[in-house]
């Protein structure tokens, strides 16, 4: 296979107005760059990026996701995507799965997606990757083990001042539109039952000697957490499916600080990351994204983000719900067990 590899096709996709972003060999992330968001082709990384991928920073363009395994389905709304919105070079992966791509009208604009849907065993959504994320451009698929294909043109021959342009407003049509497909095509998972008041025993925390307020949350003075006391929390939190990525980045900076960064933690945060629906299926998908996010926590000077954090957080997501404003776990599988089967807890240890 010939595969363009990064110092190869990074200075044209940069004169060409996008930001190139090494990617791993055999992932789809960049995990090499702890601030991978923020980076900024140089042409003095070529050698140090010389048998990685490239993938390219959303922000500037969009890709509109279809990760749906039916091809029927990806080839309608891709019919309909290019009809109504312009012709736009067209990525496939693994296959039917394709990903549109677009100039963005405003570059600060947020990532959109439809909810996942069901359809025996298949799962299926529309995403539309924006500011903060990225997508693979020119690599091996690390499932299908073959070269990413493009069709109708790619970012090598169509320069970011050429695309057709989208803006805000259209995205949220492009996401109801493809969720009024999706619903034709599976179902929505059932709801899970609330969780028991019972999970939350204000035994299960120890005495604090001190509590704060600090940018809005709770900073506790106290011993790490024990496992017994993540793990419990943390079953009790997927059942609300914060799927988004400040929620996910928060509860991993957590998992860290209070597992000093350990590999135990990460574990603990790749199956908290698996209860999700959201940003676990964007992006930093899989292991390799959880192990890319854990290896950029720690290195801030800002204050910690901690335990207490977590106990406000948990709080104020159970108080919605009490009120009825506050949404209950939206999608995906039911959470408890899957963190839960992290093995059973040790409630006398710390990390």
């Amino acid at each position: 296979m010939n595969i363009p590899l990064f110092p190869h096709v990074a200075p044209q996709l940069a004169t060409h107005g996008y930001r190139p972003v090494p990617i791993t060999p055999g992932t789809k992330a960049p995990t090499r760059l702890p601030q991978w968001q923020k980076y900024e082709y140089d042409s003095v990384d070529d050698a140090r990026f010389a048998d990685c991928g490239t993938g390219i920073l959303t922000g500037e363009v969009v890709g509109v996701d279809i990760d749906i395994p039916d091809a029927e389905v990806v080839k309608g709304l891709l019919t309909w995507l290019l009809a109504t919105y312009g012709v736009a070079p067209v990525r496939f992966g693994n296959k039917p799965k394709a990903l549109a791509l677009y100039r963005a009208a405003q570059p600060a604009m947020t990532k959109k997606q439809t909810r996942v849907f069901n359809r025996g065993k298949l799962k299926g959504k529309v995403e539309v990757l924006s500011r903060g994320q990225q997508f693979v451009a020119y690599a091996v698929h690390p499932d299908t083990k073959q070269p990413y294909e493009w069709y109708g043109g790619n970012p090598l021959t169509v320069p970011v001042d050429k695309l057709p342009v989208i803006n805000d407003a259209q995205v949220s049509e492009i996401i109801e539109q493809c969720a009024t497909r999706l619903a034709l095509w599976g179902n929505l998972p059932a709801p899970a039952a609330p969780a028991s008041p019972r999970q939350l025993d204000p035994a299960l925390f120890p005495p604090r000697d001190m509590v704060v307020a600090e940018n809005d949350a709770l900073s506790i003075q106290r011993q790490p957490a024990t496992r017994t006391e993540l793990i419990r929390l943390l079953a009790v939190l997927a059942e609300f499916d914060q799927g988004d990525y400040d929620s996910w980045r928060e509860v991993g900076q957590i998992i860290h600080h209070e597992t000093g960064g350990s590999n135990e933690g990460l574990e603990i945060f790749i199956q908290y990351s698996r209860c999700l629906t959201g940003f676990y299926a964007g992006a930093e998908a899989g292991e390799e994204g959880c192990r890319a996010k854990w290896r950029s926590f720690g290195r801030s000077s800002t204050r910690p983000v901690t335990f207490g954090t977590l106990v406000h957080r948990l709080s104020a997501l159970r108080a919605t719900r009490r009120l009825g404003v506050g949404p209950a776990r939206g999608t995906g599988e039911p959470a408890p067990r899957e963190v839960r089967e992290l093995g059973k807890p040790d409630g006398a240890s710390h990390y």
